[in-house]
């Protein structure tokens, strides 16, 4: 590991604490831990810019997706062969401020915001857990960096349940 890369990874340990960061350790090879842990002992004081800007790259390398390239990505296959456009999940975000949609989220299962912010461009996920509890935040960080694709039928409830949210809270 370079030199930024193991503050990187000893800022992360720190940041998510010892019970949070054990499924991470587990993941290190010898060597691995013996340098962040080196790394958090020599130099384990970050400054809050510094914890903001390297949780910020790590968001965006969680979060970056393939864009699919043409329209047959997001369309379905009626049984007579014609084909529907269909809207990308989570479209209707386009139009919802981050403070917005981080208090439609706040209360929400850390699995659930994380399936939601994989949806988004990195910036704005970066930005939504930015505005998390750091108890959230942390629990959100973990599932993102593990998260699997999921059914397009939990999507769509997920984006429905969340759109009726917004939309009750743009009416307070």
């Amino acid at each position: 590991m370079s030199t930024a890369e193991l503050r990187k990874a000893a800022l992360l340990m720190a940041s998510l604490g010892p019970d949070d960061a054990a499924g991470l350790w587990a993941c290190l090879d010898p060597g691995q831990v013996e340098a962040v842990a080196a790394e958090m002992g020599q130099n384990g004081t970050f400054s809050d810019d510094e914890r903001r800007t390297v949780l910020h790259q790590l968001m965006a390398e969680a979060t970056a997706t393939e864009q699919p390239n043409d329209l047959a990505a997001h369309s379905t296959q009626r049984p007579s062969g014609v084909r529907l456009i269909r809207q990308p999940p989570f479209a209707f975000l386009q139009r919802a401020d981050t403070p917005l949609l981080a208090t439609a989220l706040a209360d929400e299962h850390p699995q659930t915001v994380a399936l939601v912010l994989s949806h988004l461009p990195a910036s704005e996920t970066a930005q939504v857990i930015e505005r998390s509890s750091a108890e959230l935040a942390g629990a959100v960080i973990r599932r993102l960096a593990a998260i699997a694709p999921a059914s397009a039928d939990v999507v769509d409830d997920v984006a429905r349940g969340l759109e009726r949210r917004i939309a009750r809270l743009r009416r307070r």
